[in-house]
């Protein structure tokens, strides 16, 4: 696969990665939007509540009867037979109030993780936006240099035709204008400036053969793009060139075949497009792990880590010859005893970087 076309697959992963994260923006503004206007009716909800506490407060300190009023009253006061229920409503108002402000910070909490997700999102958006401009620039450079330098010798004519041009128009804002409700501290994420077109690139087309007797096969114009070359005849079941050798199982997969973008290259892709099982590690049963890694710790225990690595890795091959020992088994005892090896040579360096300190 050439450089150019590996470039031109970077840009359309890119440009799909820049898609989805303008959608993923354009979700959070609108659980912003929504989370803002359910905290302003639970504000309004807690105000109303206040005001209902006040009145029934006043109205259990005065009492139901306007009789009287202005006048000094003597006496032991009235009883008033609905002075209970008053008392009840304003317990209630007390309990909607507390349950009222508690929904508020569990709100604020919701809220705090979507800014959060949201200051992310904008991240992702600019240094996405920062690689589809790098991969741009070298996209072109690398379409100048394939660029032949001469035409063929012999060819009747070269006609220059630009290719197509490989455009994306980003005149759309990632997201719409946040409610009022939206601190002003999140912005809409600003227009991406990049550009809608790239400049045609002249090409060189191949040219009819020439029909002289004088002239070899090497003077002909025969000249013709690599990708363009003629495919041997595949059979109906064999999707690309590739998949000839998936019955042998010496067949390589293709990367881009399942990808979003999927395979550009079509029945002269190299690799195969055929479905491939995936490979299962091998591992050895517990039982026999448990007893690799006792094996490698007394080695370490015995001598130091040097000599672990350098003298004993031939008595540790003999030792584990287990009951039910094989090739995996084996393998799996030599990677606890390179991995115990490293992790103490990281330790050794990590002391004496402290005693040069």
């Amino acid at each position: 696969m050439s450089q150019v076309h590996r470039l031109r697959l970077r840009m359309e992963e890119l440009e799909a990665s820049i898609t989805e994260q303008q959608d993923r923006c354009m979700l959070l503004a609108r659980e912003l939007q929504i989370k803002s206007e359910r905290v302003e009716v639970l504000e309004n909800e807690i105000h109303s509540l206040k005001t209902l506490r006040c009145q029934d407060g006043s109205a259990f300190h005065r009492g139901p009867s306007d009789e009287g009023k202005g006048q000094r009253q003597f006496g032991p006061p009235v009883q008033v037979p609905d002075l209970g229920k008053g008392a009840l409503s304003l317990e209630q108002l007390q309990t909607e109030l507390k349950m009222a402000y508690e929904r508020i910070r569990r709100q604020e909490t919701e809220l705090e993780a979507l800014r959060g997700a949201y200051e992310q999102g904008r991240e992702l958006n600019a240094y996405l936006m920062a690689e589809l401009q790098r991969t741009k620039q070298l996209w072109l450079q690398q379409q100048q240099a394939s660029e032949v330098p001469q035409q063929p010798t012999g060819a009747m004519g070269v006609v220059q035709v630009p290719l197509p041009t490989y455009t994306q128009a980003y005149n759309q804002p990632y997201l719409p204008v946040m409610a009022r409700s939206v601190p002003s501290s999140y912005p809409e994420l600003p227009i991406a400036a990049a550009p809608s077109s790239f400049p045609p690139s002249p090409r060189l087309l191949p040219t009819p053969k020439c029909s002289g007797a004088g002239q070899s096969p090497c003077m002909s114009s025969t000249w013709r793009d690599p990708s363009e070359q003629d495919l041997p005849d595949l059979p109906e079941d064999i999707p690309t060139v590739g998949s000839l050798w998936h019955a042998e199982g010496t067949c390589r997969p293709c990367f881009y075949v399942f990808s979003k973008s999927g395979c550009h290259f079509g029945r002269s892709c190299k690799y195969c497009h055929m479905d491939h099982a995936k490979r299962k590690k091998e591992r050895p049963p517990k039982m026999v792990r448990e007893e690799c890694k006792q094996i490698a710790q007394e080695v370490f225990r015995n001598e130091s880590a040097q000599a672990a690595a350098s003298e004993d890795v031939e008595d540790l091959r003999h030792r584990t010859q287990l009951s039910s020992s094989s090739r995996m088994s084996k393998k799996y005892t030599d990677a606890v005893l390179r991995a115990m090896n490293r992790q103490s040579q990281v330790g050794d360096a990590s002391s004496s970087s402290r005693l040069h300190l």
